[in-house]
């Protein structure tokens, strides 16, 4: 008689369940029957002694043994590795300096990723409206498009699909002054006249044109 044992997987983490199969040989025994199921190594798995489920128990390896019940003592076995269990994501918690960014401004986004102990606390990042924002897949700096709202995700890369979000509202960039030209129909006036002086403020669509007089500005 001959007994070989197999399994799907030869490594399977703590908590996981895995069936092993005996084939026994010749197929025309008396007695197939193999219920003597054990584990050389209860404290990395154990075994249904009938039926061959085995539990992973802790981290180690194993070995899962199926015995005849004909009186041959005859018995075969499998090598099984039992991994510690992965430690997922399970909250992701986005945040930046700013909520809302003007046009072509950049803002640096954070994860904060737990538990601290995860395995893997890496992240992807993403936007919701690439027309409004565009996020580095890897750092999280986004970078303004255009004005609008768009938000910002990071998706744990660990398997667990966890994500998190934070909106992000992106306004027109503001058009500044770039010149001030003074002029006035005197340069020379006598004591006690008014004269009139105009300022021609450019580009003529800034948003804030308007300008206060009064002596010249020192810049050190």
């Amino acid at each position: 008689m001959d007994i070989t044992v197999s399994s799907v997987r030869t490594s399977i983490p703590d908590d996981a369940t895995e069936q092993f199969n005996a084939n026994v040989l010749p197929g025309n025994a008396d007695n197939r029957a193999v219920t003597a199921w054990s584990s050389s190594n209860a404290t990395v798995a154990t075994v249904n002694a009938t039926t061959g489920l085995v539990t992973a128990v802790s981290e180690g390896n194993t070995n899962i043994v199926a015995t005849a019940t004909d009186g041959s003592n005859v018995s075969g076995s499998a090598a099984l590795q039992v991994t510690a269990s992965q430690i997922l994501v399970t909250s992701i918690t986005v945040s930046s300096g700013r909520a809302s960014i003007q046009e072509n401004e950049t803002e640096q986004f954070i994860a904060n990723v737990l538990p601290g102990n995860a395995d893997n606390r890496a992240v992807t990042w993403s936007s919701s409206n690439a027309t409004v924002a565009t996020v580095n897949a890897t750092t999280g700096l986004v970078t303004a498009v255009s004005e609008g709202n768009t938000n910002i995700v990071a998706t744990a890369t660990d398997g667990s699909n966890v994500s998190g979000s934070a909106a992000l509202q992106v306004t027109a960039s503001q058009i500044l002054v770039t010149s001030i030209t003074v002029s006035s129909g005197r340069a020379s006036i006598q004591e006690n006249e008014t004269e009139q002086f105009i300022a021609n403020v450019l580009p003529g669509n800034a948003d804030n044109r308007a300008v206060t007089y009064g002596p010249p500005v020192m810049r050190l």
